[in-house]
């Protein structure tokens, strides 16, 4: 049984192409000119991990609200900051020098929120 591999506007036979191992980044894939290799489009990877991060953070945002309020309901200010300082770090998450600097998409997928904040 053929199987086929749909890349942007093109679909080719998987068996005569060259692919990357991993499918962390499927949606970044481009086809080369000949059409005999896909490789990963490094920018468009960056951009998918970056969405993954932001999903990533809700879940610490809702947390860290709730340190906040219970920091400045207290009275404590070294909570206080600690909270501020983590908010920080999670909005800046995905513009974080680790995802901009990350030479190939095996390292880009191992990066992860804990690795950015």
């Amino acid at each position: 049984m053929t199987s086929y591999i749909k890349v942007g506007d093109d679909t080719v036979e998987g068996s005569k192409v060259t692919k990357p191992d991993n499918r962390t980044f499927r949606d970044a894939w481009s086809l080369s000119s000949n059409k005999k290799v896909i490789s990963v489009d490094m920018a468009k990877a960056k951009t998918l991990h970056k969405d993954v991060i932001r999903a990533e953070r809700e879940a610490e945002f809702a947390k860290n609200d709730i340190a906040l309020m219970d920091a400045i309901a207290a009275g404590n200010d070294s909570d206080k900051t600690t909270a501020i300082n983590r908010q920080k770090a999670l909005r800046d998450a995905p513009a974080h020098s680790k995802i901009a600097n990350a030479a190939d998409a095996d390292a880009l997928a191992k990066i992860t929120l804990n690795d950015v904040t």
